[in-house]
């Protein structure tokens, strides 16, 4: 479960670098673009800790 956790942890946080590195310019406003970013990066981000602390408390539960 700790490994599962840690992947989904990963993979959250691929996805936040890839949306900052590749999502530019799509909405047309660059208010429109920063709150994209903004959001998106709170979401995953969020996530990402979220895993990583579910990875964390499995662990110390082992």
């Amino acid at each position: 479960m700790v490994a599962l956790y840690l992947a989904a942890s990963a993979i959250f946080a691929v996805f936040t670098v890839l949306t900052w590195k590749y999502v530019r310019g799509e909405t047309g406003s660059r208010y429109a673009d920063i709150a994209f970013h903004i959001v998106m990066t709170s979401l995953f981000g969020l996530s990402t800790l979220i895993c990583a602390m579910c990875a964390i408390i499995e662990w110390l539960k082992l």
